[in-house]
């Protein structure tokens, strides 16, 4: 596979996994999977909190991707395509984890107004949600 190829799938990789992140926080994590995702809307009391085991889950499509790809045969595209999804996991803690939710120590301290908004966004949000029970079932109400 040509150099150029291989970087064009890393990189619409990477641009087609926001969505997927997207998709995957809108209905699974505050859908069936509430009962991991329920402990980022709470102050963390130490250094984990169980939504971190999202990292792990989504983790795996890219491990095995590069795997397969490597000792499996299943294609230098597979390599590129689980590089890609590795880059943007990155990308996110690097964003999301340090910048806006100062996980790591660290003295960026945002200038810009685009960066300002960025940083400010989830503030609201990590309070936790009211949840209202109709007919049996648990709704997120705002």
């Amino acid at each position: 596979m040509a150099w150029l190829t291989g970087f064009l799938i890393f990189l619409a990789t990477v641009i087609v996994m926001e969505g997927v992140a997207y998709v995957a926080h809108r209905w699974v994590m505050h859908g069936p999977g509430w009962f991991l995702h329920a402990s980022h809307h709470r102050p963390r009391t130490g250094n984990w909190e169980a939504n971190d085991l999202y990292a792990v889950i989504f983790a795996i499509p890219s491990i095995t991707l590069i795997f397969g790809g490597v000792n499996l045969g299943w294609g230098a595209w597979t390599i590129w395509m689980g590089a890609g999804i590795a880059a943007y996991g990155a990308i996110y803690f690097g964003f999301h984890d340090v910048i806006v939710h100062k996980r790591l120590n660290h003295r960026y301290v945002p200038r810009s107004n685009y960066m300002k908004r960025i940083v400010q966004a989830p503030q609201p949000r990590l309070t936790p949600p009211k949840i209202k029970v109709i007919e049996g079932v648990a709704k997120i109400t705002a």
